[in-house]
């Protein structure tokens, strides 16, 4: 009855006269996300704040519209989120959490530099240090819970924080990184090799044991896969180098079978389309496109649907970008602003969010790819930033962010070695 309802819902906006054009109406959703900012930041005891202060901030940046006031918003806010036992909470009294944490790292890498330093990076250290699990998996507070999604955020918020800098040198979280003029600069690895330290070793196979049979990841280890699970396992291995330990044709053809006949995803067999997931398997389908296209030159999107049907016979494409850009723009997009769910739900910054991310990588917003693609009739301008699909900000603030932070801690060393030769002298 619940498909039948969607059916009957879409099917009139996807084949009919569209209600909103065929752009992204970036004004309006600016304004939506504005007025959303100011009363999600004044809620003293939603538990969601940090997150959602990520969300507008991302779908902002997507509409090339960050307010400078954001910086200083952040930077306010962020003391107040701050846990002295380290990780950050929504602040008053409240115990810090992996997600909220995530929240923070994930604003702070897309407000850029002039937040940085109000990152107690140290303090994140030792509350994933605290939440780790004896099966490699990554708790969302100590004693809690733990799945490939907090075990993703845990990964991210070490990497934007310099702590998978290892004392070789390497740091994991670049090797995605691509140069300013969108070519990319680093190889890809294909070893454990660049796991920094035994610990992520570990987290790493947490994560590779969570693969299912179909080729989707799910939050444990043999347990259903799910769209969301599968884009923070995928994006965690690319950040910890072990992306192709995974089997990723499987994962390719999962990622195949999530698309809709409206063109927009759902999370698992036989549930309702859902806008959030246009990034969950966009962002999980970029990610793939690196590493089973070779790197060395651009190609299309075609490559990685032969590759497919090479491997399994598959003979569907696996993405439709221009049904699912149909589906963004005729169904998730609202004329007043905003991105929803479906028919029938109010637009919301999560969806906002993620639907434009989802947006973004459906028309290429890797740098890796070549070219754009966009549906039948829309307009060059609505191309939207180039970002990364690992850490879904703008493509080279990752890199930037981890640099800052790996750099202070050389420096303090080398302070703290200079010490203790000046007291060996002076002995």
């Amino acid at each position: 009855m619940a498909e039948l309802a969607v059916a009957r819902s879409v099917m009139p906006l996807l084949e009919g006269p569209s209600q909103v054009p065929l752009s992204i109406l970036k004004t309006r959703h600016e304004m939506f996300v504005l007025n959303k900012l100011d009363l999600g930041v004044s809620l003293p005891w939603d538990t969601t704040r940090p997150l959602q202060f990520y969300w507008c901030c991302r779908a902002l940046e997507l509409c090339e519209s960050l307010p400078e006031d954001c910086v200083d918003r952040f930077n306010a806010a962020v003391k107040a989120w701050e846990h002295p036992s380290g990780g950050y909470s929504s602040g008053n009294g409240m115990e810090p959490h992996m997600m909220v944490t995530f929240g923070v790292c994930q604003s702070a890498c897309v407000l850029g530099r002039d937040t940085w330093a109000s990152v107690n990076a140290e303090g994140v250290g030792r509350f994933i240090s605290r939440c780790r699990h004896s099966s490699g998996g990554i708790r969302a507070y100590p004693d809690g819970e733990y799945d490939t999604r907090t075990t993703y955020a845990a990964v991210v918020c070490a990497a934007l924080t310099g702590l998978l800098h290892s004392s070789e040198g390497t740091h994991p979280a670049s090797v995605y990184m691509d140069s300013p003029n969108g070519q990319p600069t680093t190889p890809r690895p294909t070893s454990s090799s660049t796991c920094p330290t035994q610990e992520w070793e570990q987290t790493a196979r947490f994560i590779l044991s969570c693969q299912g049979p179909d080729g989707g990841f799910s939050a444990v280890p043999d347990s259903e896969t799910h769209a969301a699970y599968t884009y923070c396992a995928l994006a965690a291995l690319a950040i910890l180098g072990r992306l192709e330990d995974a089997n990723l044709h499987k994962c390719a053809r999962f990622i195949a079978h999530r698309q809709t006949e409206y063109g927009g995803f759902h999370g698992r067999p036989n549930k309702l389309v859902d806008t959030c997931y246009a990034f969950w398997m966009m962002g999980a389908a970029s990610i793939l496109h690196r590493v089973i296209v070779p790197s060395h030159a651009p190609v299309s999107f075609m490559t990685l649907r032969d590759t497919v049907h090479d491997a399994y016979g598959y003979d569907r494409t696996i993405v439709d970008r221009p049904a699912l850009q149909n589906w963004l723009y005729r169904v998730a997009q609202v004329g007043a602003g905003g991105l929803r769910d479906k028919p029938g739900c109010s637009p919301d910054v999560y969806h906002t969010c993620y639907g434009l991310s989802g947006m973004c990588f459906s028309q290429g917003g890797d740098t890796a790819w070549g070219g754009k693609t966009l549906m039948s009739g829309v307009s060059l301008s609505d191309v939207l930033p180039v970002s990364d699909p690992r850490f879904n900000c703008g493509a080279g603030k990752p890199d930037a962010m981890a640099a800052r932070f790996i750099a202070q801690r050389e420096r303090e060393r080398e302070r703290e070695t200079d010490v203790v030769m000046s007291q060996e002298c002076s002995d």
